[in-house]
C-alpha cells in the first residue's frame, strides 16, 4: 500500500500526540515501532528552516 503523509501530520503526531487522522496514526505507529529511519529523516527535514512543503511517499507492507 502506498500512502502520502504530509510532514506537518508527522510532526504533529510525534511532538503533540494528536495526529490529523487515524490512518496516518496507524501507519506512523507501525513505522515508529520498527524504528524506521525514514521517520527520523522526515523529522530532520521538517525541522529545517525554509519556505517549503515537505512530504513523503511511504511504502508499507500489510503484515497481519
Amino acid at each position: 500500500m502506498k500512502v502520502f503523509i504530509d510532514s506537518n501530520i508527522l510532526v504533529s503526531h510525534l511532538i503533540y500526540g494528536h495526529p490529523h487522522n487515524e490512518r496516518a496514526t496507524a501507519i506512523l505507529d507501525r513505522l515508529l515501532d520498527g524504528g524506521d529511519m525514514l521517520v527520523l529523516s522526515l523529522l530532520e527535514q521538517a525541522s529545517t528552516p525554509g519556505p517549503k512543503r515537505l512530504g513523503a511517499s511511504l511504502e508499507t507492507c500489510s503484515n497481519s
